[in-house]
């Protein structure tokens, strides 16, 4: 996952401050033709990578923009059957703990990528047993909302 930010060596010196071993790339320099940028890498606590980059507007090519907080749509759940019997099976076999976790809502976002992000967490339709005909409408519905700026 791509994430832009608006001072990515202030936010990746906090971010080694706190997770140095997840970084899996230090912040660097990067080019494109005549666009010049920095990012860096890092896996999140679950194990996905993710791209921390300077904000770029490729059509102006410019690393800086006078605009709004850039949304993030947290788009979570999504497991799928095949049948309303693995359904059921998952559910009654599913591992239950009593362990704390770390979770994408509530505060984690909003503090790991700081004030330049509204972060938009809604309800996925149907999380254990997703099914792209309902997430289908449910994104033609939010997707309008999200403006040009989004991840």
């Amino acid at each position: 996952m791509t994430i832009p930010i608006a001072h990515v060596d202030e936010f990746y010196n906090e971010v080694v401050s706190k997770l140095q071993g997840h970084i899996k790339q230090s912040v660097m320099d990067k080019q494109d033709g005549e666009v010049r940028w920095r990012d860096f890498r890092m896996e999140d606590p679950f194990g996905f990578y993710l791209r921390f980059t300077e904000l770029i507007d490729w059509d102006n090519k410019l690393t800086t923009l006078n605009m709004k907080k850039i949304r993030v749509l947290v788009v979570h759940g999504g497991m799928t059957f095949k049948n309303e019997k693995d359904y059921l099976h998952y559910l009654r076999t599913k591992k239950v703990s009593t362990e704390k976790r770390i979770y994408w809502t509530g505060d984690y976002l909003e503090k790991s990528l700081g004030k330049g992000f509204e972060i938009i967490v809604p309800r996925m339709p149907l999380q254990d047993n997703a099914k792209y005909r309902d997430w289908k409408i449910f994104f033609e519905r939010y997707i309008p909302f999200l403006g040009r700026h989004f991840v």
